[in-house]
């Protein structure tokens, strides 16, 4: 009885004509930068943008998502990484002190280094899959970033 109600009710909506269609980009380091819904009903279609922003044209440059006051802009490539991953300082002066903590998903400290002034890597092999959150402190401001480890 069960199985004949759901497919009267699937063929209904089928029937209706309206279907959902739900599209998402990414940037070159694998954050959602644009989420589309196109409704469809009958003929007509109906589309919303959520979250909507600008990507950058290269795979680097899309990899900026803070820039401190100072002029200081942080690329970190990839995400989601397997194992290593890449900070890219620019614009850092040489007196700015940088700081980079990794908590994990209940927010428990799993890594504090300082920073190195151009770049440094991150090797993350050994903690688990999951998602992460990198504070990066420089002089006294802090940004994060969601970290996907695979």
């Amino acid at each position: 009885m069960k199985k004949i109600f759901l497919l009267l009710l699937s063929g209904l909506y089928a029937l209706s004509g309206q279907a959902d269609q739900i599209e998402f980009k990414y940037d070159a380091c694998g954050n959602c930068i644009r989420k589309v819904k196109t409704t469809v009903i009958g003929t007509k279609s109906k589309s919303a943008t959520m979250g909507n922003r600008q990507a950058a044209g290269n795979e680097e440059e899309a990899c900026a998502l803070r820039q401190w006051s100072d002029g200081t802009e942080l690329h970190i490539y990839p995400n989601p990484t397997r194992g290593p991953l890449n900070l890219v300082f620019r614009g850092t002066r040489s007196d700015t002190s940088c700081t980079l903590r990794l908590l994990d998903a209940q927010g428990i400290q799993m890594m504090y280094r300082e920073a190195e002034a151009v770049s440094c890597t991150l090797d993350l092999t050994a903690y688990p899959a999951g998602i992460y959150v990198l504070q990066v402190t420089c002089g006294n401001e802090t940004k994060e970033w969601k970290i996907i480890r695979e």
